[in-house]
């Protein structure tokens, strides 16, 4: 897959869009990022794989 086609699929105005409501709007610090990509890590049912 090119690099192009890595921008097409990645749909980053969507991106943008999602970024700006996150709560960094409320918070901009080292911390509050720290604990966006916690949360984003976090095993939930969304994210969990299955391994066999």
């Amino acid at each position: 897959m090119g690099f192009v086609e890595v921008l097409s699929v990645l749909d980053l105005e969507d991106m943008q869009q999602t970024l700006g409501q996150s709560s960094d709007h409320l918070e901009n610090s080292p911390h509050s990022l720290m604990e966006d990509i916690l949360a984003a890590t976090r095993i939930s049912e969304d994210n969990a794989l299955d391994c066999y």
